[in-house]
């Protein structure tokens, strides 16, 4: 799918996309610092997402909600900007391509912004039913929705998608502790899932709106374009695959070891098909198949075409 978009609309995706968004940001952390002293309240009065007043004139606030900063402490919002959302998000544009990045990023803030206003029009429905003042109920509803819209859940989705991809690669916790990505990204879905367990106790459709929107564009490049690349190398994580390669690997180091045992002048290697060892023909070149059940080795005629084992 992707694929087929980039060959049509790649002329027009922004290079180098990662460093003019983290200049936006910063960008936006002044303007929200300068404001917020003319105005305690300036993030709310001009810049958030709210779509009551988006939709009685303030369309600027479809933009500007990006600019919210996302820490409020200036040395903790340059430390993760410089040491982690950029390089992170250089990496996943190198990966995948200028066109693949834009395409993910855009899917998470348009994905934001409309559920927002679907939420908003959603509690609009429910209050004229039970009649209650719209205009009242819009302007309370257009202020919530905005104070949980933030760009901080769209940016947190490209630490997810970096987990994904480099389950592997060692960071520095708190620039002490080595830890691998999968589990860091394990950890920040449990606080997630945690995030939207509070807000359910609470009854707060906001938050939880807020932070599966962010996580749209994770879902349809891991697991909605199967033809991918990309939902093939999230495959790895489903529990049944897992399983399956654990057994292989298991079977394969169980089988070297049994060769080694093997009295000198014997055959190491023997297809399970024909029979053939390396002794009757040494040009004969032997694997294991990752799909049968069990430790089954084929020469090379017979690796592709043999019937699988599966008991």
């Amino acid at each position: 799918m992707f694929n087929k978009l980039e060959r049509k609309y790649g002329k027009y995706a922004i290079r180098d996309l990662t460093i003019k968004l983290m200049i936006v940001y910063a960008v936006g952390y002044a303007v929200c610092l300068l404001g917020s002293n003319a105005d305690p309240a300036f993030v709310y009065n001009y810049i958030s997402f709210d779509p009551y007043k988006i939709l009685h004139g303030q369309v600027w606030r479809l933009i500007t909600w990006i600019l919210i900063p996302l820490q409020e402490n200036f040395m903790l919002y340059a430390i993760s900007i410089i040491l982690f959302y950029l390089p992170i998000g250089r990496m996943m544009e190198n990966v995948w391509g200028s066109f693949k990045y834009n395409m993910y990023l855009l899917l998470g803030f348009l994905g934001t912004i409309i559920a927002g206003f679907l939420l908003y029009f959603g509690y609009m429905i429910y209050g004229s039913a039970v009649g209650v003042e719209v205009d009242v109920l819009g302007q309370y509803v257009g202020l919530l929705i905005g104070s949980f819209t933030l760009p901080y859940y769209v940016t947190m989705s490209i630490f997810f998608a970096y987990a994904a991809t480099f389950p592997d690669a060692t960071v520095l916790l708190m620039f002490i502790i080595p830890i691998q990505m999968k589990w860091l990204g394990i950890a920040y879905a449990a606080i997630y899932v945690y995030s939207i367990g509070k807000y359910i106790m609470a009854g707060n459709l906001f938050g939880i709106v807020v932070i599966l929107a962010s996580l749209i564009p994770f879902f349809v490049f891991f697991f909605g374009d199967r033809s991918s690349k990309l939902a093939r190398g999230a495959s790895r994580y489903k529990p049944s695959e897992v399983k399956r390669r654990t057994e292989f690997k298991h079977n394969v180091e169980s089988a070297k070891k049994a060769s080694r045992m093997v009295a000198p002048g014997s055959a190491h290697h023997k297809c399970a098909v024909c029979g053939r060892t390396e002794i009757d023909d040494p040009n004969l070149e032997f694997r294991f198949c990752s799909k049968c059940k069990g430790a089954h080795e084929y020469c090379q005629d017979h690796l592709f075409t043999h019937v699988h084992v599966d008991k």
